[in-house]
């Protein structure tokens, strides 16, 4: 149509006949714009419409209110998040729960595994082996005044290690070339030679100077100097006899003891000084002088007595068949800890609530999850003659020392669980 038009004010210019023609057109233009809107609606204001059932699936509009519906709906369905983290969410077909993850990779000293099942083995336990620098086999470890001390015990070494991490090492030059055992109250250090009366003191580890010589030689093999407090004992050669001191070696007092020592070193535990004598019998003392001893019934007759990470002291039956456990020196509890094969002179100890055994004389190593050994590669070994080895965590349990086998040269374990190089096994729950 040609006809040109003014606005509908300009009705009246126009005949009847022709305000219909008008009227239609405008109804097309209108009807144009409203089509062309509802192509791409842009909704503005308050803008409202039907809120269907959450059952409906068709292409109608959703509201905020049946959105809301279907989301409550959904998450009404879920477990509770708090306490699940890392876990994934599996479904029956009805419901939903949260599972740890089927298998997973930890460190294997980790706290974590103590509670689940390991699927893989023959893994390495230890961080990494380190060089002490000693020129005999590493027997004794300690932790004081910020650091570790290494120690040969056997053979003949002019010196002891010092470490502040269990990694780099420094040799500390002693009185004499000797086979050293060193104790600490943690502050402050006692060396004694095997089977002599030469005595060594060192007030950070570092720096050692003679001190008073023992009043006659001390215990060969098992003369461990072990502190109470400040007060230092060391077991004599000479039969029912050992030394205290409460200086760090500056004086000597002998001591007699209610009957001879057997071929163990002592031990602190629970707040006593502790020696085995025979078969089934030990003492216990707080303060290692003459008549305050009281002799101690064990439930069997040791092979091996060695001490925990923890501090408490454990025993083992010829065979390796049977281990017992104290924290107070006094009462003993059976530990259902089998072995995977039996056999004596294999320490257990614990790490982060983890059993372990390292031997490298019988070829094995193995680590105690959820009621169940794994073996492991063993490369460090702390079996011993009684009481004989000792190793040592640092101030905060994050790093924990093992003493190589007997016939190597100054080589320690050393396990740090938090660590990346740490030793990981794979586990399921």
């Amino acid at each position: 149509m040609s006809t040109a038009y003014t606005r509908s004010t300009d009705f009246a210019l126009f005949a009847s006949s022709r305000r219909s023609a008008k009227f239609n057109y405008e109804l097309d233009l209108i009807a144009t714009a409203i089509a062309s809107l509802l192509v791409d609606p842009t909704f503005t204001g308050d803008a409202r419409a039907l809120t269907r059932a959450i059952t409906d699936d068709s292409t109608r509009l959703a509201t905020t209110a049946f959105v809301h519906d279907v989301l409550s709906g959904a998450l009404g369905n879920l477990p509770v998040q708090t306490g699940h983290a890392g876990k994934w969410l599996k479904t029956n077909g009805s419901s939903a729960s949260w599972e740890a993850l089927p298998i997973q990779t930890y460190s294997i000293f980790s706290a974590s595994t103590a509670t689940l099942t390991a699927v893989s083995a023959l893994e390495r336990m230890e961080n990494t082996l380190t060089a002490s620098g000693l020129a005999t086999a590493c027997q004794q470890i300690i932790y004081g005044n910020s650091l570790f001390i290494a120690a040969g015990g056997t053979g003949s070494n002019a010196n002891v290690a010092s470490s502040a991490d269990g990694l780099t090492w420094t040799l500390r030059a002693m009185p004499s070339t000797a086979a050293w055992h060193v104790g600490t109250d943690g502050l402050q250090f006692v060396g004694v030679i095997d089977g002599g009366t030469g005595t060594a003191t060192s007030a950070n580890g570092t720096s050692w100077s003679s001190t008073t010589a023992l009043p006659a030689a001390c215990k060969a093999t098992h003369c461990i100097p072990v502190f109470l407090g400040t007060t230092c004992f060391v077991l004599s050669n000479t039969a029912a006899t050992a030394y205290t001191s409460s200086n760090y070696g500056t004086s000597w007092s002998t001591q007699t003891l209610p009957a001879n020592a057997g071929n163990c070193a002592p031990f602190v535990v629970g707040g006593l000084f502790w020696y085995w004598s025979a078969t089934t019998t030990a003492y216990t003392s707080a303060t290692g002088a003459t008549s305050s001893w009281t002799a101690r019934t064990l439930p069997i007759t040791p092979a091996v007595a060695w001490q925990d990470f923890d501090g408490s002291l454990w025993i083992q039956a010829s065979g390796g068949t049977e281990y017992y456990r104290t924290t107070d020196g006094i009462n003993w509890t059976l530990q259902s800890l089998t072995l995977t094969t039996s056999g004596a002179n294999r320490p257990v100890v614990s790490i982060n609530g983890i059993y372990a055994y390292f031997s490298t004389t019988f070829g094995e190593a193995a680590t105690y999850h959820n009621g169940n050994w794994v073996r492991r590669t063993p490369s460090v070994s702390i079996t011993s003659s009684m009481g004989l080895r000792r190793f040592a965590k640092n101030g905060d349990g994050t790093v924990f020392l093992v003493p190589h086998g007997a016939g190597t040269t100054g080589q320690i374990g050393r396990i740090a669980p938090a660590e990346g190089s740490a030793a990981t096994a794979i586990f399921t729950s």
